[in-house]
């Protein structure tokens, strides 16, 4: 119903009509809570190489998904007039700093992405 699925299956048969057609039938959608979507960047477009600077919302576990499918090597962002560096795809411990840094995740926070 308006693109949702129904809570009620009905099996449709030609020349069948509801138990009380004056009702018809009635269906119901349960409103679900969104999901977290993923990370994405916004505010501009990512060189397929070279550097670029965009703007992220989401996680950091977001942001490392996001930079591996536009195949960035590198985002950097700055906190406190200080460069922090996430490296794509490295272990945990190499973005310990970056993680500490946006514990909540980045909010249209401006990036630098290397690809």
């Amino acid at each position: 119903m308006d693109g949702q699925p129904a809570d009620q299956t009905v099996t449709w048969t030609q020349g069948g009509a509801p138990a009380n057609a004056t009702l018809g039938i009635a269906l119901t959608v349960t409103v679900k809570a969104p999901t977290a979507s993923a990370g994405a960047f916004s505010g501009g477009t990512i060189a397929p190489s070279g550097t670029s600077i965009v703007a992220f919302t989401g996680s950091t576990e977001q942001l490392n998904t996001a930079a591996a499918a536009v195949k960035a090597v590198s985002v950097s962002a700055t906190l406190s007039g200080k460069l922090l560096t996430f490296v794509v795809g490295a272990p945990s411990f190499v973005n310990t700093e970056f993680n500490a840094a946006f514990p909540t995740g980045l909010a249209g926070t401006l990036v630098i992405v290397k690809t």
